[in-house]
């Protein structure tokens, strides 16, 4: 979106005032990721700030999500304190999950994906039990590093799984071993 100062025309050849309007995030150039992929991690702010990606925008991600590891860790982590400090950051993890962006970042939380807990006390699987958590600490803390911490809470469930024998399961440890990792 443009607007000349001069005459006050305004022109708009991508619909970015329509986009705006609709909290619809969509791709302009398809070399834009390519070009510089912490884009990805800023979309996924605009994510948590309540825009919606279009299916171009997460099929652009997924292709590039590998660009992601070529980044200084500083750029990912300054990113990442911002998706995070968004309205709702739990929006914002499960399209990085959608886009094949949690891969590249959080490799360890890919195991949460779908695991059954096995537990009397959570009746989710772990990852929806896992941004449930960060959905409720964002209604009440603003702090990135709080929200972080509630995204990390249970990452090392899986790697300390014991079954009882009613079937159910336990983890204790998950909370050390989680520490090692984050």
């Amino acid at each position: 979106m443009a607007v000349n100062v001069r005459t006050g025309e305004f022109k708009d050849p991508f619909n970015g005032l329509k986009h705006t309007q609709s909290k619809t995030l969509a791709l302009v150039n398809p070399k834009s990721f390519a070009g510089d992929p912490v884009r990805m991690l800023r979309a996924l702010r605009f994510v948590g700030d309540g825009y919606h990606p279009t299916k171009k925008l997460l099929e652009s991600m997924k292709e590039n999500a590998s660009l992601l590891q070529e980044l200084p860790p500083e750029r990912v982590q300054s990113e990442l304190d911002r998706v995070f400090a968004s309205e709702k950051p739990g929006k914002a993890l499960e399209v990085m999950r959608e886009s094949g962006i949690l891969d590249h970042i959080f490799p360890e939380h890919l195991k949460t994906v779908g695991y059954n807990q096995r537990s009397t006390h959570h009746n989710q699987l772990l990852w929806d039990h896992i941004i449930g958590v960060v959905n409720k600490v964002s209604e009440l803390n603003p702090d990135p590093d709080v929200r972080m911490a509630a995204f990390l809470h249970d990452i090392s469930k899986p790697d300390t799984q014991t079954m009882l024998p009613n079937g159910k399961a336990s983890y204790l440890g998950h909370e050390d071993k989680g520490a090692v990792v984050t």
